[in-house]
């Protein structure tokens, strides 16, 4: 992935509160910054452009940077609307404070044609329904993400089922389908991934999961956090990532204290885990 454009810049010490607009091709971005104990509270937006017609929904990551360094970093699904310009929050959070110049930045992965599979096509000709909806599907395509869900759907659409009744909740199961299925290929962002990561580990979707995977090695992470997230997930990329880094430290546990005092935390915030990785009893506290 190249580096992200930087599309928004400003001085801290302006006094405005408005950041000027950026436009990133069928979008617009907006940012306004509210000094606040502790820093500054910065909400960014994105909306579709009145001027254009026929835009595509679009997948971007959004990057906030200090001096240079990357505070936060996340993978969004903007969607396109041509008869509205309602505005999509995609940073809504405190920037610590700082001195020096503080960057926003956009880059645009892909844009999305998106199906409507509430309508019939004779490409998706197995019907789901869940609550009140219906959808219409491939099941091919989707058993391509594995787990026991879209391979039984295949199963009984090759037994000669043409009609399926799903027990689950709606909107889990619209999501998923947003992700998998609406698109050309999978979606995964902030938003989803969560969701995406429960039903994975529920219907071992083993392909799902690796793309999830996939998406968080990019996000930048304290390896403390990372390490965290890849025992609770069972990710084990994710976890090398991370213990390569701690590896490398001369005190791991000295990062960890760290890692705590910044954020707020204590011992008893540590995944049970990283006592034993990193050599810690019950007997240290944080300083």
């Amino acid at each position: 992935m190249t580096d992200l454009k930087t599309l928004i810049r400003w001085k801290v010490e302006s006094t405005s509160s408005a950041i000027p607009v950026a436009q990133a091709m069928f979008y617009q971005l907006n940012a306004r910054k509210n000094q606040v104990a502790g820093g500054y509270h910065l909400y960014v937006t994105v909306s579709a452009r009145q001027d254009l017609e026929g835009g595509f929904d679009c997948l971007a990551w959004l990057s906030i940077s200090v001096n240079g360094h990357v505070i936060y970093k996340a993978r969004d699904l903007w969607l396109w609307n041509d008869h509205s310009s309602e505005e999509q929050v995609i940073f809504n959070g405190l920037v610590r404070a700082f001195t020096g110049q503080l960057s926003i930045g956009v880059k645009i992965e892909s844009l999305l044609a998106a199906i409507d599979y509430e309508k019939p096509h004779c490409s998706r000709q197995l019907l789901v329904l869940c609550e009140n909806k219906s959808y219409f599907v491939n099941p091919d395509r989707l058993v391509e993400f594995g787990g026991s869900l879209f391979e039984s759907w295949r199963k009984r659409f090759e037994d000669g089922e043409r009609r399926i009744v799903e027990q689950l909740d709606g909107v889990d199961l619209e999501m998923l389908l947003d992700a998998t299925f609406k698109y050309e290929g999978l979606v995964i962002h902030r938003k989803n991934m969560p969701r995406l990561v429960t039903f994975g580990q529920h219907y071992h979707m083993v392909p799902l999961l690796r793309a999830v995977e996939d998406y968080l090695l990019e996000l930048p992470m304290h390896p403390i956090q990372q390490m965290e997230m890849a025992i609770e997930l069972k990710m084990a990329r994710l976890y090398t990532q991370a213990e390569n880094w701690l590896k490398e430290r001369p005190s791991a546990i000295l990062e960890v204290h760290e890692y705590l005092r910044d954020n707020g935390l204590t011992l008893d915030n540590l995944h049970p885990k990283l006592f034993d990785i990193c050599g810690i009893t019950k007997h240290y506290v944080v300083i």
